[in-house]
């Protein structure tokens, strides 16, 4: 029977990942995605240590501070809006006081450098190549947070820097973590309110950028954009927005991606566990009576066996 679509055909690799594996993930909103998945899992998955960010540059600086295990000062936030803020991290770092917006960042990036080993997998997505640069710092920000539009620049960003920036923060993880794996890939949300002549050519920098980092033995890409692009060629796989992934689309990749990341045995146990994450996850009419809570109990009980046999 003729196809009426165009299945993806890449390179194939399996890393033959396991529960005993930690994946990190840094990126934008889809790496985050594929966080909560990997978490619903049972897999372990730390939210990302910066949140949601999109450009290379952020993303390079932000695994750096998780690798250096750097510790914020009151004096690296500013105040605007009432809220303290950093400008490399997402604005769910806010806070009322710096105390606390400081508690917050530095918590989570000595947990994700904890996590660090030669058994992590490290998930990078690259949302876009478009850089919006402080001007009061000359740094490239990972969030403007709403202010004055004059106090940042706003440009692409060129190839050769963002290989540089990626090949020397690769090449210093490697030396600490030899067995340390990446995977990159290149979000499939279109940042169209930069224009769709601009995201296109971001998106193709982007990917660039992937086949460079993509030549090193440890380093692999995913292409989640391509999948997106060609084999979902249809707006019925969008949201209203008609530009991010439906919840169909994104389990579709996610079920490609665990194909290519996990190996045989930790696909079927996770087969196995989907009837009893989906009893977990039931909301039912009466919530938390005893005989629901017997039931995730004896669910979740289930798959602690399937992950200690």
């Amino acid at each position: 029977m003729t196809s009426f679509r165009t299945e993806i055909k890449f390179e194939e690799w399996r890393l033959n990942g396991n529960h005993q594996n930690v994946f990190l993930t840094f990126g934008s909103c889809f790496a985050d995605l594929i966080r909560a998945s990997l978490a619903r899992h049972f897999f372990e998955a730390p939210h990302p240590s910066h949140g949601v960010i999109y450009h290379p540059t952020a993303l390079a600086q932000a695994a750096r501070e998780v690798l250096n295990n750097r510790s914020y000062r009151s004096d690296d936030l500013l105040f605007h809006e009432g809220l303290f803020k950093s400008l490399n991290h997402h604005g769910a770092f806010s806070a009322r006081s710096a105390q606390e917006a400081l508690d917050r960042i530095n918590h989570r990036i000595e947990d994700c450098h904890n996590k660090l080993s030669d058994q992590a997998i490290i998930i990078v997505t690259f949302g876009s190549a478009m850089a919006y640069v402080h001007k009061a710092t000359n740094k490239v920000v990972a969030n403007c947070h709403r202010l004055p539009q004059q106090d940042f620049s706003r440009s692409l960003t060129d190839l050769d820097t963002m290989i540089s920036d990626w090949e020397e923060l690769v090449a210093c993880f490697k030396e600490k973590f030899p067995k340390l794996q990446w995977i990159f890939t290149v979000s499939p949300v279109r940042h169209l309110k930069e224009g769709f002549i601009e995201n296109q050519r971001s998106k193709a920098r982007l990917i660039m950028l992937c086949e460079a980092l993509s030549n090193y033995s440890n380093c692999h890409y995913f292409p989640s954009y391509e999948i997106m692009m060609d084999d979902l060629r249809d707006y019925r796989f969008y949201g209203e927005d008609f530009i991010h992934p439906t919840s169909f689309a994104v389990e579709y990749i996610r079920s490609i991606f665990y194909k290519n990341t996990m190996s045989e045995s930790t696909l079927n146990d996770i087969k196995q566990m989907e009837p009893f994450i989906k009893t977990i996850e039931h909301r039912g009419l009466h919530e938390n009576t005893e005989q629901t809570e017997k039931r995730k109990a004896a669910a979740l009980e289930e798959v602690r066996l399937i992950l200690n046999r």
